[in-house]
């Protein structure tokens, strides 16, 4: 089998057509003829700094007075073909027939740490780099398969004939990883109420991800389900993995999701509750503050837990090229509404507040948010707040129990988050 020089070139998660808009390929055999070896990257995460890493919110001290204190895609008719529960394995439904067995049998292949894989069936090269790239999304055990592989393409048909892939682990050390991520599962699902709803159980993990990992892009593992779950320094791409590992071990239906930040790619979940869609990201949740002063071990951000399509970032572009992601109909379940911290007016703004603080003092916690319905009403309360005017209602909170509190705010989300220092400190 002769070769030829190969050419590199580097592609991206955005890849080839859903399996609906793209004319399917014959698997004829064509191992006879001269082929040339295409040695490909594939990039799945992203590069980005500590500092990139998720939209910035700013901050404002106020010292208060003894009286103060999208794009949303279709549900095409191909969805109803996919199991409720599919281990994260969504674009791979939509795959051809002849798609599916080469997706097979290099999973298999990668499972059992084969170097070289003569494929059963042979399809152009577009749809074999398409294949390892969701394969390498969608099976969250392989993690450790290498971007890099060499497809052995027949130079007269373009047809892929052998694959060779390389892998970033060895199997010894995959097998420890593995190991180690199981008996950290296993405590994980032992720690949930036998009648945890679904709802906590995501709860559950987004939390225990977020309080135990620290974004890093030098990590060794960053980019597995062990870097947040045992090492504790992840990309975003090991807090999806994560995450995902943890909802297919209790039946939540799951997929990820791909898209880039001011153009830095960037990867999520998608989770299903009572026949709905939501967003949740992991990443983001997770503060980008420093110091034990400013980053308490309790404080986790909600920004992004159980949210719509249509309140996604501007800044960020959803990839569609293996799927279009579900709809997002319902809101049911997104922290600010399911735990009673979103306002529709200001005097509701207030109530929330109130009860938020009173919490705080009662526990110690000190970080309180609320989400507002409208963009003006947050406006509103933004400019109170700053102010140092009505930051609480006295029929709830006493008006003296609170010294000072700084604001974050999240213009794009219309989220206010503070920062509360009792009186009594």
């Amino acid at each position: 089998m002769r070769k030829s020089a190969a050419a590199a070139f580097v592609l991206s998660l955005a890849i080839g057509l859903s399996a609906c808009e793209r004319n399917q390929s014959s698997s004829s055999d064509s191992s006879s003829l001269p082929q040339e070896t295409i040695k490909t990257s594939v990039t799945l995460t992203e590069t980005v700094s500590q500092s990139a890493k998720a939209p910035k919110e700013s901050e404002t001290e106020v010292q208060t007075e003894a009286t103060t204190t999208t794009t949303t895609y279709a549900n095409p008719v191909f969805w109803s073909d996919i199991p409720d529960v599919c281990s994260s394995r969504y674009g791979y439904y939509l795959l051809s027939a002849d798609e599916k067995a080469v997706y097979d049998q290099l999973v298999s292949a990668a499972r059992a740490f084969q170097t070289n894989v003569v494929l059963k069936k042979k399809l152009p090269r577009e749809d074999v780099i398409k294949i390892i790239s969701l394969m390498r999304l969608e099976e969250v055990d392989l993690y450790y398969i290498s971007r890099e592989y060499e497809a052995h393409v027949v130079q007269a048909t373009g047809m892929v004939t052998a694959v060779d892939l390389a892998y970033d682990f060895t199997k010894t050390e995959v097998e420890n990883l593995n190991r180690q991520v199981d008996q950290k599962v296993s405590e994980i699902l032992m720690r949930l109420p036998s009648d945890a709803t679904t709802e906590a159980k995501i709860k559950a993990f987004h939390d225990t991800i977020v309080l135990s990992t620290d974004y890093s892009v030098n990590y060794k593992y960053g980019a597995t389900p062990y870097g947040p779950l045992v090492g504790g320094q992840a990309l975003c791409e090991g807090y999806a993995r994560a995450f995902a590992l943890l909802c297919n071990k209790v039946g939540i239906e799951n997929l990820f999701v791909t898209g880039s930040y001011n153009n830095e790619d960037h990867i999520w979940n998608m989770v299903k509750i009572d026949g709905n869609w939501y967003n949740i990201d992991t990443t983001w949740d997770d503060p980008p503050y420093e110091g034990d002063e400013r980053n308490p071990d309790y404080y986790i951000q909600y920004n992004y837990f159980l949210y719509q399509n249509s309140e996604k970032e501007p800044k960020l572009t959803v990839y569609d090229n293996f799927f279009p992601i579900p709809e997002t109909k319902s809101n049911k379940y997104n922290y600010f509404i399911y735990y009673g911290y979103y306002a529709e007016s200001y005097e509701q703004a207030k109530k929330i507040i109130a009860n938020q603080v009173q919490y705080s003092l009662k526990t110690g916690k000190k970080f309180i948010r609320l989400k507002l319905s409208s963009h003006e009403l947050y406006e509103e309360t933004l400019k109170r707040l700053k102010e140092g005017k009505e930051i609480y209602d006295e029929d709830v909170t006493p008006k003296d129990s609170v010294k000072k509190y700084y604001i974050s705010k999240f213009d794009d989300l219309n989220i206010i988050q503070l920062e509360i220092f009792p009186s009594n400190q």
